[in-house]
Order: structure tokens, then C-alpha cells, then sequence
């Protein structure tokens, strides 16, 4: 569902550009940043403010024992690496790499702690795996894979005009 959600967010930004008949180039910077400032922005501050307001609550939803210090050190983290995505909007250019950066070893290390937890306890199936590893993996991937597109975009053009 967040998958669909991180995919659904960057079409929403593609389609902006080609509504505003923007450049390809441009077009791949709105889905980047729509990803950016919607998924690892908006939800992940509502996730932070979640783990912030209602810890017990929410660890019980997470499926984790406790509510601690470590649950609020990672909630203030989330909100911190969450207004830095949220900056996109504003911000363009070599600043989207940070939030991509942050995000994707946040979201890859939840990718294997959660295969590595639930293959402890031999809980962990093929199809199980491969949805951890579509909804944890998968929106970074993306931002990965827009971040790389607009760069290279940026890379030809920036020779182009050089050569020129």
C-alpha cells in the first residue's frame, strides 16, 4: 500500500509537468520532489508526530515492545530527516540528494531488520520477503531511480552546453 502510495506521488508530480508542459527535465524533478515532500515529508512527519504523541499506541500498532527513549529518539530523527524532505518544495537542485541519502538507509535498514526478524523466529516466507521488501525498499528505489534520471538529464545538458 505505501509502495503504491510513493509511486502514486511521483506520477501525481510527472503529471504536474506534462499539465504545465514542462521539459522531461522538469517533469522528473516535480515527480522526485512530489516523492520527496509527500511521502518522506508529509506521512513521515504524521509518523513522527504518531510516535511522538501517542508512543504506547503506536508501538503496539508497530508490532514493537515498548514505547522508550530510543522510540522518541527515533521519532525526532524521522520529524528532522522529514522537514529536510519537506524543504524540497522550496529547495532543488544537488540539496534533493540529502533527503534521498537519509531516507534510503533509513528504509534499507528496515528492509533488513525486518527480513532478519522475522527470519529469527521462521516466520519469514518468500512472499512475506518480497512484500517487506516492495513496501520498505521500494519508495527509496524510486527516489533512487528519479535522483539518478534527473542527473543524468542534468549531466547531458550541462555537457551539451559546453560543447556548444
Amino acid at each position: 500500500m505505501f509502495f503504491l502510495l510513493a509511486v502514486a506521488l511521483a506520477a501525481a508530480g510527472f503529471a504536474h509537468g506534462v499539465l504545465g508542459r514542462s521539459p522531461l527535465t522538469k517533469r522528473i524533478e516535480l515527480a522526485l520532489v512530489y516523492l520527496l515532500a509527500g511521502y518522506f515529508g508529509l506521512l513521515m512527519i504524521g509518523m513522527a508526530l504518531y510516535l511522538l504523541i501517542a508512543p504506547e499506541r503506536a508501538s503496539a500498532a508497530f508490532g514493537v515492545e515498548g514505547s522508550g527513549m530510543f522510540q522518541q529518539f527515533t521519532a525526532w530523527a524521522f520529524l528532522g530527516m522529514a522537514t529536510a524532505s519537506l524543504l524540497t518544495v522550496r529547495l532543488r537542485g544537488a540539496y534533493l540528494v540529502g533527503p534521498i541519502v537519509a531516507w534510503s538507509f533509513d528504509y534499507f535498514g528496515a528492509t533488513w531488520v525486518h527480513c532478519a526478524r522475522y527470519s529469527a523466529a521462521g516466520d519469514l516466507s518468500p512472499r512475506f520477503a518480497a512484500l517487506i521488501v516492495l513496501e520498505h525498499a521500494g519508495p527509496p528505489l524510486v527516489a533512487i531511480a528519479l535522483g539518478w534520471w534527473l542527473w543524468r538529464r542534468n549531466r547531458r545538458a550541462a555537457k551539451t552546453a559546453t560543447d556548444s
